[in-house]
């Protein structure tokens, strides 16, 4: 650990095959480092190994790693592309958070997790494809990558954590598969670009019933069109709260719950139908809909 810790004059690193793990924090804050070769042979690479490497623009994580800890590449300002290793299972917290130039990432198949804000603030990522394996997005994983345009999810994903594409300002269409059984608070909040929401069948509640948190699609100011498909159970609090451009919608008859401020302030909601399951109705829930004319029950 701290092997070569801020060794700011160190340009160019080449970790030979018999090496096995990379410890934490052995090349972080080595400012000047701009090319990076990691061999075969190596399984860990440690958190917060290479944090905050500023000149630092590829990475391909060899095939024999297993473990990327947590911020083990976090806040390497140039990094531009990274490839993983077909042996990772999961992404360690914060392990790129702050890669603010990030263009091309390649997640493997075979991983399963992708953990807290991994990669979170990479403000110039356009695209994620989360391979077929991942059953976990944690929280805040692709919180304020502002440049995401278009992310396609796991068909076998269970779990998307609170706030996981929050402040994704340019994000346009998102398609949650029938495997998710639950979407966290503020999953999508605020993004304002977002126009079209699929939300499977799988999920038990959208977001949380305590509206003291952000509602899952809360001020996504350019959600016009939505579709939820039968299975899905409770409508969380503040779930479309500031939905401004939402103008219709129609709630499958598996719903039996919608939760405080759901709809608050979809000024544009003109009407709703609520499905045959529907048993409560929470307060404020539909409250400033001021263009709302027609509710079927």
């Amino acid at each position: 650990n701290y092997a070569f810790y801020g060794c700011t004059s160190l340009t160019t690193l080449d970790i030979p095959a018999s090496v096995t793990r990379i410890g934490e924090y052995a090349f972080a804050s080595c400012k000047a480092i701009a090319e990076l070769t990691l061999r075969d042979g190596l399984v860990t690479i440690g958190a917060c190994a290479f944090e905050n490497c500023d000149a630092l623009t590829a990475v391909a994580v060899p095939d024999t790693v297993t473990v990327v800890d947590g911020a083990a590449f976090r806040g390497c300002a140039s990094l531009e592309t990274v490839a993983m290793g077909k042996k990772i299972a999961r992404i360690g917290d914060t392990a790129f958070s702050g890669c603010k130039n990030l263009k091309k990432l390649t997640l493997n198949e075979g991983l399963t997790a992708i953990g807290s804000s991994a990669f979170s603030g990479c403000t110039q990522l356009p695209s994620a494809v989360i391979p077929d394996t991942v059953t976990t997005i944690g929280s805040d994983a692709f919180s304020g990558c502002t440049s995401l345009i278009s992310v396609s999810l796991s068909e076998v994903l269970v779990s998307i954590g609170a706030y996981a594409f929050r402040d994704c300002t340019s994000l346009t269409t998102v398609t949650v598969p029938d495997s998710v059984v639950s979407v966290g608070s503020g999953a999508f909040y605020c993004c304002k670009s977002l126009t079209t929401a699929v939300l499977g069948s799988g999920i038990s509640v959208l977001g949380s019933s305590y509206p003291n948190s952000n509602g899952v699609f809360d001020n996504c100011t350019g959600l016009v069109k939505v579709t939820i498909k039968d299975g899905v159970q409770m409508i969380g609090a503040r779930t479309f709260a500031y939905c401004t451009s939402l103008v219709s919608m129609t709630l499958p008859d598996s719903v039996a719950a919608v939760y405080d401020y759901a709809f608050q302030n979809c000024t544009a909601l003109v009407r709703v139908n609520l499905g045959n399951g529907v048993k409560s109705i929470g307060a404020f829930a539909f409250s400033g809909d001021k263009a709302l004319v027609r509710l079927n029950f």
